[in-house]
């Protein structure tokens, strides 16, 4: 099955950074940024002309900069806000002064919920996710390398209340029970300092997460952060997971790819209406020549698309129902019609 891509609104940005870095060089680059509608969109962009950082929040033919809610002697680089969206709004969690806040809508103004006792193992990273009734699966970082997406913990929230809890302390991913066990205690072993334990392992990185009915899903990219310089990324898995950080279900993906010839490895990204799997090829001299795949969730069909013409410098960044967006990296956005 093959796709094709019409562009139905175009913005330009002139001036403020969509996103970050090249998805290429690290599993969070690229992913602070979800679809919360057919026709809406927010970023998070550390470069706004005239507000410095802050959400650039697009619907329909408006868009509007909001600046972040923290102040700017309170803002870490390495602990940069993280987008959450849910039916109820969008919220902005920030792990440099361990808060959060929430817009109700685009025209609202920054209302602080409470998040009570924050584990000192959870550091959020910047993976942009939609949550469901309240929960929200968060990506995190152990240990001292500062673009690792090596764990993750679930996020409640009571919008009645105004008040956030962590749910767990954050959790790596393992195969099986027995690796867990292992690596847990050589960590108590090694007085909770992550990076000196006794026992060899590599926790996967986490591209991206969602909870859908109770379940767990992730997309795993191997345990090497940049595999640019290597040529390998040596595993991709979409999977389900328990809260334990255990493997249920490999779902799609595969194993193995060091023993083939060339270059392989992807990036991966579920969309803002949690349908899709945005595949992107790291390498151009993969199978798929560096193009990008969809593969839609329920069923696993891997389905190519069309970009529109004059846009092959842009990629797809999300979709919701019949609308994708794409962006060029820089300051230039489309929103398209997803069309077979």
């Amino acid at each position: 099955m093959s796709m094709k891509l019409k562009i139905i609104k175009s913005f330009k940005f002139e001036g403020t950074k969509l996103i970050d870095k090249s998805f290429k060089y690290s599993p969070a680059a690229a992913k602070n940024i979800i679809a919360h509608g057919e026709n809406e969109i927010v970023f998070f962009s550390s470069e706004i002309e005239d507000i410095g950082c802050g959400l650039v929040w697009i619907k329909e033919d408006t868009f509007r900069y909001i600046s972040s809610p923290e102040a700017k002697d309170e803002r870490d680089i390495w602990k940069e806000p993280v987008i959450l969206s849910c039916n109820e709004g969008v919220m902005l969690l920030c792990p440099a002064t361990k808060k959060l806040w929430m817009l109700t809508d685009i025209n609202a103004e920054w209302k602080e919920i409470e998040v009570e006792d924050w584990p000192v193992n959870v550091i959020p990273m910047k993976i942009a996710v939609c949550g469901e009734n309240g929960r929200f699966p968060i990506v995190c970082r152990c240990g001292n390398s500062l673009e690792a997406t090596n764990s993750f913990t679930i996020l409640s929230v009571d919008f009645a209340s105004k008040k956030a809890q962590w749910l767990a302390n954050a959790t790596c991913v393992y195969a099986n029970e027995s690796i867990r066990q292992k690596h847990l205690d050589a960590i108590e072993r090694a007085d909770g300092k992550f990076d000196k334990v006794d026992f060899n392992y590599q926790p996967p990185m986490i591209g991206s997460i969602m909870e859908k009915e109770g379940k767990i899903y992730g997309f795993l990219e191997g345990n090497i952060i940049n595999p640019a310089g290597m040529g390998v990324i040596g595993y991709y898995w979409f999977l389900e997971i328990s809260k334990t950080g255990i493997f249920i279900e490999k779902i799609w993906g595969r194993d193995n790819l060091s023993r083939l010839k060339g270059k392989h490895g992807v990036r991966g990204k579920i969309s803002g209406d949690r349908k899709w799997l945005i595949i992107s090829p790291i390498f151009k001299t993969d199978e798929w020549k560096g193009k990008q795949k969809l593969i839609k969730i329920e069923d696993n069909e891997v389905i190519d698309f069309t970009m529109p013409r004059g846009c092959s410098s842009y990629r797809l960044i999300d979709i919701w129902g019949n609308h994708a967006f794409i962006c060029d990296g820089n300051e230039g956005l489309a929103i398209c019609n997803l069309e077979s």
